[in-house]
């Protein structure tokens, strides 16, 4: 199943907060699987690699949308949803 987010045409201050909130709640969710205490270390490492990687992600698109000097982005965004079948252990 696929879900439409966004499409649409954002000024480029809007589109910079659409983008920094989006991942914001990526980061938010890293942010909270790491304080859980049955965690294991390997999976802790794991978000804040994630987390890293998300900041760093970001931090690009905003410069590249400011460097771009356009007044209007695109924005673009689906989520693909797929049901798994439960792991067995």
């Amino acid at each position: 199943m696929e879900l439409e987010l966004i499409s649409g045409r954002f000024p480029a201050k809007d589109a910079e907060q659409i983008l920094t909130d989006i991942f914001q709640v990526k980061i938010d969710y890293h942010q909270r699987k790491i304080h859980m205490q049955y965690l294991s270390e390997e999976n802790i490492q794991h978000a804040e690699k994630r987390i890293v990687a998300l900041q760093d992600t970001l931090r690009s698109i905003l410069k590249r949308i400011r460097e771009s000097g356009k007044e209007m982005v695109d924005i673009h965004a689906h989520v693909e949803l797929s049901l798994a079948a439960p792991l067995t252990q």
